[in-house]
């Protein structure tokens, strides 16, 4: 109850204070193309139901998915203030909506896709109990979770590999040490984050940095090409 009264004030007071800011976001969008400026993606919430994300549009509106939620940052279909949107992850705050629907919380294990539920085994299924959240230490270890695939020969592989593994980690690590105190530690880090790239919580340090997870996810192309050369 306590944390569902904090997820309420919480994003009923970001909304207002950033309202300005989805103003000048949407009339830039506007300004740019003619595509929509909110775009939604089917994602699994609590109890592993379906329910659909707000985001802001970060491509051309010509592009088949408009979320681009698995486009690398370097993509040619972001659009200039999709860029700008997903460095400091603007296009994410529309979620916010989620949140005052009961849908998300603002810490929590990120949404999973619908498909990739049915693949939870174990004590990974509990983290199903908690509503999914804007934020939490998974994304704060990874969130560019796109760009750190670009370039894999197979990313379905790369992902199950070298990047869900930890992230379900985290998210235990959060699921059975959740408090008010973790969620404001992580709400803060997550700003300062969005502003220092470099910034690295301590929680984080046993895991990969961006430019080692890349390096791990080249290996495994430099892997498969071999491979295919000696076929």
């Amino acid at each position: 109850m306590m944390k569902r009264a904090f997820d309420i004030v919480g994003a009923l007071v970001l909304l207002a204070v950033l309202s300005p800011l989805f103003l000048l976001v949407a009339v830039w969008m506007k300004y740019e193309s003619r595509g929509p400026v909110l775009c939604r993606e089917r994602r699994a919430g609590r109890g592993g139901l379906p329910f659909r994300t707000f985001k802001f549009r970060v491509l051309h509106a010509s592009s088949a998915a408009l979320c681009g939620t698995s486009t690398p940052r370097n993509d040619p279909q972001l659009s200039a203030s999709g860029r700008l949107m997903r460095r400091f992850r603007i296009h994410e705050l529309p979620q916010l909506l989620n949140v005052l629907r009961g849908e998300m919380s603002l810490v929590g294990p990120g949404p999973e896709l619908v498909d990739r539920v049915d693949s939870l085994s174990g004590s990974d299924k509990r983290l199903l109990n908690l509503r999914p959240g804007m934020t939490d230490w998974a994304s704060l270890w990874n969130s560019d979770e796109a760009s750190s695939l670009a370039g894999a020969p197979d990313r379905e592989l790369a992902y199950d590999r070298f990047i869900r593994p930890r992230k379900l980690r985290l998210q235990k690590y959060y699921l059975e040490n959740r408090s008010l105190g973790m969620d404001l530690k992580i709400l803060t880090f997550t700003v300062l984050r969005v502003i220092n790239r470099q910034f690295l919580p301590r929680e984080l340090h046993n895991f990969p940095t961006f430019g080692e997870l890349r390096a791990e996810v080249l290996c495994l192309e430099s892997s498969a090409m071999i491979r295919k050369h000696a076929a």
